[in-house]
């Protein structure tokens, strides 16, 4: 599964987030020209994975099974099928529709029968290799529900902005020594949220990463001291259709991990959102930090979602 490639942990998000919102020059918009570009923006060197073929055997209609080398990031099921099982696609146009009703009724029925294939239609990228995108440890339920979020159409909410986390360092109903908290959320301003959040709950959240973008140590305290973040938004690029998303990334961890809602006696309210991990014991007998938990399980859920909105942004602009 993509989770377990330590590539997604190094590549700077928000870079690859501003060249896919970017639209390409009108002549260049084109379904395979935006894929290529899409896929030379996000590989820079050979990252290719084992994915088995999704041909059928013809003698007993069982699914291939040999492998296919594909990329980490590759939507498109042609791809995806061994020498035997590629698609054939014919580069001829296709004839309207009433000459070609008008043409094969013409035809005796042993010509028809040795004609050449019908011409395919490009298959919608983002629907096919459901594999690649939803987490195999899933359950089939939860699978389901991620496909079907998947497939809603984008709306005027599914706007930018920033997925933001942080951990909580004393519990107030269990302690941390066994267990990480950790909040996902998403927010058009991170600065002015993190400030909202000190102000309101009495708690600076100790933030572990922003997306796509995090300022450094320094800039982050100053502006969460200081009144004026309500009033000047952080100007950070932003990560695409971060609504889409941040749901996205919240449907996987609830089924991977229980969610620890907190009822808080500062603002008096239950904060949802947040996922408990336990620690598992390393070799030497200690407990796995919060930053191993993070990177290991956490961290990775988050790079592939925001992968994928970067991918339905891109095809957007077609």
């Amino acid at each position: 599964m993509l989770t377990g490639h330590k590539w997604f942990q190094n590549l700077p998000w928000y870079a690859l987030a501003l060249q896919a919102v970017v639209p390409p020059p009108l002549h260049q918009r084109s379904f395979s020209t935006s894929i290529s570009v899409l896929r030379s923006n996000v590989v820079k060197q050979s990252n290719l994975v084992s994915r088995q073929c999704r041909g059928v055997r013809v003698y007993d209609g069982q699914r291939c099974t040999r492998t296919v080398k594909a990329d980490v990031i590759c939507t498109d099921e042609s791809q995806l099928y061994c020498h035997s099982h590629q698609p054939k696609v014919e580069t001829k146009l296709a004839l309207p529709t009433t000459t070609t009703t008008a043409t094969t009724a013409a035809v005796p029925a042993s010509a028809s029968s040795t004609s050449s294939p019908p011409i395919l239609t490009p298959c919608k990228p983002l629907y096919d290799g459901w594999e690649l995108w939803i987490n195999n440890k899933l359950s089939r339920k939860k699978r389901k529900e991620i496909r079907q979020e998947m497939r809603k159409p984008l709306s005027q909410r599914d706007q930018d902005g920033y997925i933001y986390a942080y951990i909580l360092t004393h519990g107030p109903r269990v302690p941390t020594s066994k267990y990480a908290y950790f909040k996902i959320g998403r927010t058009i301003d991170p600065i002015r949220r993190m400030y909202q959040v000190s102000q309101k709950c009495k708690y600076v959240p100790e933030i572990v990463e922003l997306f796509p973008h995090m300022p450094s140590a320094s800039q982050l305290k100053k502006r969460l001291t200081t009144a004026n973040a309500i009033h000047h938004p952080a100007i950070i690029p932003k990560c695409p259709v971060s609504h889409r998303v941040e749901r996205l990334v919240h449907l996987e961890l609830s089924g991977l991990y229980p969610h620890a809602g907190f009822n808080c006696k500062e603002c008096g309210t239950k904060h949802r959102e947040w996922f408990r991990i336990a620690r598992q014991r390393k070799p030497g007998g200690s407990y796995a930090t919060d930053h191993e938990l993070w990177m290991e399980h956490i961290r990775p859920v988050i790079l592939r979602w925001i992968q994928y909105g970067i991918a339905v942004t891109a095809i957007q602009h077609q």
